[in-house]
C-alpha cells in the first residue's frame, strides 16, 4: 500500500527508489494491484448524477469541457459549442462556429479560445465570437489543439504538427521545426507552476518554455491528458490508461496496465479533493487518498467516452458519447438493493464495531467494513423493522418476530423469545433501556437477563400501545399513545409499583408522536408526522411557530448531534438546528441536500459518527456522506446576465440600451452560476442600486413594463443557503426615453409657447387698456369739440344778456342764440351717443342721421340736398367706422355751414369699385390758399387722422369762389394689414398721450375757424 501511495503521489512525495534517466520507467503493475485489493467490493457505488443531452438542447458526443472565470460551463461537440448557465445549454455563436469544435482553452485571466474542426482559432466574446487573425485555414482532416500557459500566452498545435505561440502584440511565432526531435506533436497542456507548456507527442511528454530548451519528461507512452499539480508533480494519462506520476525532479513512475485490467482507452484525467479520476472510453475510475480503487461501469449508468472537469464548486463533470454527466458530490455514495440490501426503503440505522445495521421494510440487513471500505450483503436470520437499542456494553438490541435479540459481532442471539411488536427504545437511567411496543411498555435490564412488561396508564387504545418512550434528566418517564402524552417517576415505574400517571392531550390533528428529546435546560421537544415539532409549554404541548419554515410537517426522528443541536429527519427534511432559549424556536445550523450529494432530501433515521461522517436511512437506500462533503463551503452563487429582450426582440448586452417611452417592455434573464444544488438557490431583485432588495420566486426571469423615464439599473443577487448573497449582483443599466412632450425640444417649445401666450395675453391686455384709454380720449375729445365751444358760447351770451340793461330786442336775439346753441349741443350729444352705441347700425342709418343733421343745420336760407343710392348694404357697421364716418361727415357739414357762405350744400353717398364715397359739396367761397408756415388747418388734419384710423382716404376739391367738395372714400370691411412685428410692437406701445395731444389739436382747431377754410 505504501508503494501504491508513493506512486500516485498521495503520500511520501520523495525521490524515486533509484536514480535513472528520463527514459527510466519501472513497471509496477499498480492498477492491477489496486483492482485486486479493493475494486471488486466497491464496484458501482450509486451516486447522485444528473444527465444532460439527448433532448435537443445539448448534442453529444462531448469532445471538450471547460469553465471560464465568470463561471459558465462550456462544452464542445461535433454540432458546435454550447454554454451552460445552470438553467439551459445555449448554442453559442452558430454563425461563427457552425461546425464541430474540438478544443477549449481558458487563460488565467478568463479569456476563452476554441478551435474548430476547420483549424480556426476563435476567441469568445460576451455576445458571440471572433476569429483570431494571423492563422490561415488548413485542411479539416485534423483539429488543432490550443492551451494557455501560466503567463496567459496561447500555444497551438498546427495541422502540420508545428507549435505556434501567440505574442502579446497578437502575432504568431512558430517554433523551429526540430524543436522536438524525432517526435510528432499531438496535444498541449498548461504546465502550471513549472511555467510554459506541456507537449504530448507520439512518444512521450515534453516541457517547453520560451526561455529554455525543451525537456523530455516521459518517453515510451502516447499521452492523452496531463495535469500539473500545485506541488510541481505532473500526472499523465496514456492511451493505454496508464497513470504516470512525474515529480519535479527524478524519474517518472508508471502504473502499467496488466492483463487483469479491463481493455479500455484512456481519455481524460482530473483530480478532486485528493481523489484522482480517470475517464476512459468505457469506465470512470476513482483512486482515493486512502488507496481504494473504484470502477464505475455502464452497468451503473456511467456514460463514458469523453473529458473530465472539476468545476469551481467541486462538481465532477464527465462527458460521454451520448450525454454529459454531473456528479455534484462524487464522494457521497448510496447502498441499495444493487449492493445486497433487502430493500431500498430503509428506516433505522445503528453502528456496532465494523457493522452498520439497517432496518428496511423488507427486513434487516447490514454493511460490513473491510480494510478500506464498506461492503454490502450482510445476511441475518431474523426479521425485524423496529429501532436498534444500544446497551451499556455497546451491544445492540432489537425486536424480531422470534423475540428480543442481541446483535453480537459474530452473529445474532435470541435472548427473550417473546413475540411483540418492537417499536422504539430509550436508555434507562437505572441501566438497561425502555422499550415501546404495540402491547405496552417494557424494560430490559442492564445485563439483558430480565425483560418485564410494566404497568401503563389507561391511554387511548384499549391495549395501551406505546409509540414513543423517553426518560428525561429529572427522572421522569414519558410515554405517548395516540393523542396523549403521560409521564410518571421512572424509578417508581421500573419498581413495578402502582404509580399515578399525569396525562396531557396533544394538539388536535396529532395522530401520534414519532420521537421525543430533551433540550439543554430541561425543555422537551417532540416530533409528529403531521404537525411538525411540538414543545411542552406551561399550558401543555404546542406546535412551534417555526414549523412554517419547514418544507413539510412530517418529522420522523429527532437525533442529537455530536456537533451540537438536534437533527430533524423527516419527509424532505434533513436539518441540524440549534434550539433557542426556552425551546420555542430554532436556528438552522446545517442542511443536507444535493450540495452534499444526496439523491433526495429526507429520511427516516440519521447516524452521525465521531469523525463527522453521516449515514442516512432513505427511501432510496442508505446514504453515506463523508465529513469532507459536510464541510464543503457553500459560496454565494456568481450572477450573470445571460439574455435581454425588448418587446420580444433580443438586444446586445454590452451596448447602451435605450427604450422608447411608448414601448418599453424589457425582459432580462439572469443566471446563478451554481451547478451543485441549483434547486436551493433563492433570488432577490431591485430596480436601482439604492433600492431595497425584494425576494422573488422561481427562476431569475424578470419583466418590466411601462417603466418611468430616466436611467435604471436593475440588479439581481442569489443565495444558496439563504444567509450569504452574491458579492457582485448582476445587472444592466438602461435608459427609458421620456414621452415626446417631456423631451428637451418639446419642453423648450412649450416654454416658448407659454411665453408667447403670456406675451399675447399681456399684449391683449395692454391693447385693451390702450383701446379703452383711446376710447375715453375720443369721448373726451368729442365732448370737448362738440360741446365745449357751445357751452362757452352759452356762458358768454348769458353774460351779455345780464348786462343788456333792458334792451328787449337784444335780449330776445340773445335768447334765441342761447336756445339755438343749446339745441345744437343736444344734437351733438345725441350724435356722440349714437356713434358709441354698441347696437347694430347700418350705412343707411348713418346716412339718414347725417341728412337729418344737415336738414336742421341748413333750415333757414341755405338750400340742402341729399343724394342717396336706391340700394344700401345690409351689413352692420363697426363702431370705429360708424363713429369716424359720422364725425367726419358732421365736420364737413359744419364747415360748410360756418365758413363756406354757400347757397347750396349737397350731401351724397354712392358706391364705388372698392367701397363707398361720402361727399359734402357746397358752392361757397372755397378754402383759402395756404401761406407761410400755417399750412393746412388743424380741423382738416384731424379729419385726415380719422380717415387713416379706419383705412379710408379723404380729399378736398376746392377753387377760390367756386365752392368745396369734401370726398371720403371708405370700405365697409377694412382690409387687414400685413403683420409686421416691429411696427406692430411700436404701434402697440405708443403712449396714450399722443392721442390726447391730437384731441387738443382738434380742440384747438375749433377755436381757429380761419384755418378750417
Amino acid at each position: 500500500m505504501r508503494h501504491l501511495l508513493h506512486i500516485i503521489g498521495l503520500r511520501h512525495r520523495g525521490r524515486g527508489r533509484r536514480a535513472c534517466g528520463d527514459s527510466c520507467v519501472p513497471k509496477a503493475g499498480v492498477l492491477a494491484l489496486l483492482l485486486m485489493m479493493g475494486a471488486a467490493p466497491l464496484l458501482a457505488q450509486d451516486r447522485l448524477v444528473r444527465r444532460f443531452g439527448g433532448q435537443g438542447e445539448l448534442v453529444p458526443p462531448i469532445v471538450a469541457l471547460a469553465q471560464d472565470s465568470v463561471g459558465f460551463l462550456w462544452a464542445s461537440t461535433r454540432a458546435g459549442l454550447f454554454r451552460f448557465d445552470g438553467t439551459r445549454f445555449q448554442r453559442w455563436a452558430p454563425d461563427v462556429l457552425p461546425i464541430a469544435v474540438g478544443s477549449i482553452a481558458v487563460s488565467p485571466a478568463g479569456d476563452v479560445v476554441v478551435v474548430d474542426a476547420d483549424g480556426r482559432i476563435v476567441e469568445l466574446t460576451a455576445n458571440g465570437a471572433r476569429e483570431l487573425p494571423g492563422r490561415a485555414r488548413r485542411s479539416p482532416d485534423h483539429t488543432q489543439i490550443a492551451a494557455f500557459d501560466g503567463d496567459g500566452r496561447l500555444w497551438v498545435v498546427g495541422m502540420d504538427g508545428r507549435i505556434n505561440r501567440r505574442a502579446q502584440d497578437g502575432t504568431w511565432r512558430p517554433l523551429p521545426v526540430d524543436v522536438l526531435p524525432d517526435d510528432t506533436t499531438r496535444k498541449v497542456f498548461s504546465a502550471g507552476p513549472r511555467g510554459g507548456i506541456l507537449v504530448a507527442g507520439g512518444d512521450g511528454l515534453w516541457h517547453l518554455t520560451p526561455e529554455s530548451p525543451p525537456r523530455r519528461l516521459l518517453q515510451g507512452h502516447l499521452i492523452v491528458d496531463a495535469l500539473a499539480r500545485p506541488d510541481g508533480v505532473v500526472l499523465a494519462l496514456s492511451v493505454a490508461s496508464d497513470l504516470i506520476r512525474i515529480p519535479p525532479s527524478g524519474a517518472p513512475e508508471v502504473a502499467t496496465r496488466t492483463p487483469d485490467y479491463p481493455v479500455t482507452r484512456g481519455i481524460s484525467l482530473a483530480e478532486r479533493d485528493g481523489t484522482i479520476w480517470l475517464g476512459t472510453d468505457r469506465f470512470l475510475i476513482a483512486l482515493n487518498a486512502a488507496g481504494a480503487v473504484e470502477i464505475l461501469d455502464p452497468q451503473n449508468g456511467v456514460i463514458a467516452g469523453g473529458p473530465l472537469l472539476v468545476d469551481h464548486e467541486g462538481s465532477l463533470w464527465h462527458g460521454g458519447f451520448t450525454a454529459l454527466s454531473q456528479y455534484p458530490e462524487p464522494d457521497t455514495r448510496v447502498w441499495n438493493e444493487n449492493h445486497g440490501l433487502r430493500s431500498n426503503h430503509t428506516r433505522f440505522l445503528a453502528r456496532s464495531g465494523d457493522y452498520l445495521w439497517i432496518t428496511t421494510w423488507q427486513g434487516p440487513t447490514g454493511l460490513r467494513r473491510t480494510a478500506d471500505a464498506w461492503a454490502g450483503g450482510v445476511d441475518v436470520s431474523w426479521w425485524a423493522w423496529g429501532q436498534f437499542c444500544t446497551a451499556g456494553d455497546g451491544l445492540l438490541w432489537t425486536g424480531a418476530r422470534t423475540g428480543v435479540i442481541r446483535l453480537d459481532p459474530d452473529g445474532d442471539t435470541v435472548v427473550h423469545p417473546e413475540n411483540f411488536s418492537f417499536g422504539v427504545c430509550a436508555p434507562a437511567s437505572a441501566g438497561g433501556f425502555w422499550i415501546a411496543s404495540g402491547v405496552g411498555l417494557h424494560h430490559l435490564s442492564a445485563n439483558g437477563e430480565t425483560l418485564r412488561r410494566l404497568a401503563t396508564p389507561s391511554l387511548t387504545l384499549p391495549d395501551s400501545a406505546v409509540t414513543v418512550v423517553m426518560e428525561d434528566s429529572a427522572g421522569r418517564l414519558w410515554v405517548n399513545s395516540r393523542e396523549r402524552v403521560c409521564h410518571a417517576p421512572a424509578a417508581s415505574v421500573v419498581s413495578g409499583l402502582e404509580v399515578p400517571w399525569a396525562c396531557e392531550d396533544l394538539p388536535a390533528g396529532t395522530v401520534h408522536l414519532t420521537a421525543m428529546t430533551e433540550l439543554p435546560g430541561g425543555h422537551l421537544w417532540a416530533s409528529s408526522s403531521t404537525l411538525g415539532l411540538l414543545h411542552r409549554a406551561a399550558d401543555g404541548w404546542q406546535p412551534l411557530a417555526d414549523n412554517s419554515l419547514l418544507p413539510t410537517r412530517s418529522i420522523l426522528n429527532l437525533v442529537p448531534s455530536r456537533r451540537g443541536g438536534v437533527w430533524l429527519v423527516g419527509a424532505g427534511i434533513l436539518q441540524r438546528v440549534q434550539p433557542r432559549a426556552g425551546g420555542a424556536g430554532w436556528t438552522v445550523l446545517e442542511q443536507l441536500g444535493a450540495w452534499q450529494g444526496l439523491p433526495s432530501v429526507g429520511g427516516g433515521d440519521l447516524l452521525e459518527e465521531e469523525d463527522g461522517t453521516i449515514w442516512i436511512a432513505t427511501s432510496q437506500g442508505v446514504v453515506h456522506v463523508p465529513a469532507r462533503a459536510r464541510t464543503a463551503q457553500i459560496r454565494p452563487p456568481r450572477m450573470a446576465l445571460v439574455e435581454g429582450r425588448v418587446d420580444g426582440r433580443p438586444v446586445p448586452l454590452d451596448g447602451d440600451i435605450v427604450l422608447p417611452a411608448d414601448r418599453n417592455r424589457l425582459e432580462l434573464r439572469f443566471a446563478a452560476l451554481t451547478f451543485r444544488d441549483p434547486g436551493s438557490v433563492r433570488y432577490q431583485v431591485r430596480l436601482s442600486p439604492g433600492d431595497e432588495w425584494s425576494d422573488t420566486d422561481g427562476q431569475p426571469l424578470f419583466t418590466w413594463v411601462d417603466l418611468p423615464a430616466g436611467r435604471h439599473q436593475p440588479q439581481v443577487r442569489a443565495s444558496a443557503d439563504g444567509l450569504t448573497w452574491s458579492m457582485q449582483p448582476a445587472g444592466l443599466a438602461f435608459s427609458v426615453l421620456p414621452p415626446w412632450y417631456r423631451t428637451a425640444w418639446a419642453m423648450t417649445g412649450f416654454l416658448l409657447l407659454a411665453g408667447a401666450l403670456l406675451f399675447g395675453v399681456y399684449r391683449a391686455r395692454l391693447a385693451y387698456l390702450i383701446g379703452l384709454e383711446r376710447q375715453r380720449t375720443r369721448i373726451a375729445m368729442d365732448l370737448h369739440d362738440e360741446m365745449g365751444s357751445g357751452l362757452a358760447s352759452i356762458g358768454i351770451l348769458a353774460g351779455v344778456l345780464s348786462e343788456n340793461g333792458g334792451d328787449a330786442v337784444a335780449g330776445r336775439r340773445i335768447a334765441r342764440e342761447v336756445a339755438t346753441t343749446a339745441e345744437e349741443l343736444g344734437t351733438s350729444l345725441s350724435d356722440i351717443v349714437w356713434a358709441l352705441d354698441p347696437h347694430r347700425a347700418t350705412l343707411e342709418e348713418l346716412a339718414a342721421r347725417l341728412a337729418e343733421h344737415g336738414g336742421r343745420l341748413f333750415a333757414d336760407d341755405v338750400r340742402f340736398d341729399a343724394h342717396f343710392p336706391a340700394a344700401w348694404p345690409s351689413g352692420p357697421l363697426t363702431l370705429p367706422l360708424r363713429r369716424n364716418v359720422l364725425l367726419m361727415g358732421l365736420e364737413a357739414l359744419h364747415n360748410a355751414a360756418r365758413h363756406a357762405d354757400a347757397q347750396h350744400v349737397v350731401l351724397g353717398f354712392r358706391a364705388s369699385d372698392d367701397g363707398w364715397i361720402l361727399e359734402v359739396a357746397d358752392d361757397g367761397k372755397g378754402l383759402p390758399a395756404p401761406h407761410g408756415n400755417r399750412g393746412q388747418g388743424r380741423g382738416l388734419r384731424a379729419m385726415q387722422r380719422r380717415a387713416a384710423e379706419i383705412g379710408a382716404s379723404i380729399s378736398w376739391d376746392t377753387r377760390q369762389g367756386q365752392g368745396t367738395t369734401v370726398r371720403l372714400r371708405f370700405r365697409l370691411t377694412r382690409r387687414q394689414p400685413r403683420f409686421s412685428f416691429p411696427g406692430w410692437l411700436r404701434r402697440s406701445v405708443r403712449p396714450p398721450s399722443g392721442r390726447a395731444g391730437a384731441s387738443h389739436d382738434h380742440a384747438g382747431a375749433r377755436q381757429e375757424p380761419a384755418v378750417h377754410r
